[in-house]
């Protein structure tokens, strides 16, 4: 029983991370592509301090973390240039 507490306080916490980020982080694809990495770290900086899943897990798979030296970021699972839809929202093709 402990463990089904355990596992079900850890699938709330995830809910309640995506719910808090989710208002800042939906435009993303909306942004223009040189942009995003900016805007995402401008989001970011607006909540506090503390390790959290769910941003961790939108950095490493939308983003790119960034590399430990520093300057630039690591490949992300899907490119920016994928996902992202400024162009086509700006040239008013459908999404």
């Amino acid at each position: 029983m402990e463990h089904l507490k355990f596992l079900l306080n850890i699938r709330v916490t995830w809910i309640v991370q995506i719910a808090n980020y989710s208002t800042g982080l939906w435009f993303t694809p909306f942004v223009p592509v040189f942009n995003v990495i900016k805007a995402f770290d401008l989001i970011t900086d607006d909540f506090d301090d503390e390790p959290d899943d769910f941003l961790d897990y939108f950095e490493k798979t939308w983003i790119g973390e960034p590399n430990k030296s520093g300057t630039g970021r690591k490949k992300t699972l899907f490119p920016i240039e994928i996902w992202n839809v400024y162009d086509r929202a700006v040239a008013n093709f459908p999404r």
